[in-house]
């Protein structure tokens, strides 16, 4: 019997699938024992006989939220469109092609005709 179990784990396919077995159930046991609570009551026997004692984690949880930071304001430029100085095109403020352009370097629009006056053409990629 014993010569039987040591053919059988000597297979190469069998021993690392058992491997492969074996690791994958401990990293599911190691995970799921990460996100334990262990705030839970746990019950500790007293000197008295029979008599228990209901003890609760005295553990300070972190309840306070941090304070909000304070960023200072910066007055929103007038206009719904935005184009580069080096450049030929003008976005929505919203499309990422105008969250690209440096702030020192945007010029901004009221509109399409205020855009195209400039000389300006509309982004293929904004809507």
């Amino acid at each position: 019997m014993l010569e039987k179990l040591k053919s059988f784990l000597l297979n190469d396919q069998i021993f690392f699938s058992i491997i492969v077995v074996l690791v994958g159930i401990a990293s599911f046991c190691l995970g799921r024992a990460s996100v334990t609570d262990f705030s839970q009551e746990r019950v500790e026997a007293s000197p008295q006989a029979g008599a228990a004692v209901v003890l609760k984690d005295q553990t300070p949880k972190a309840t306070t939220k941090p304070k909000p930071v304070a960023l200072p304001e910066v007055a929103a430029p007038q206009g719904t469109l935005v184009g580069s100085k080096s450049g030929t095109k003008y976005h929505l403020t919203s499309c990422p092609g105008a969250q690209q352009i440096k702030e020192e370097n945007k010029i901004y629009f009221k509109d399409s005709k205020e855009a195209e006056a400039a000389g300006y053409k509309p982004a293929a990629n904004c809507p």
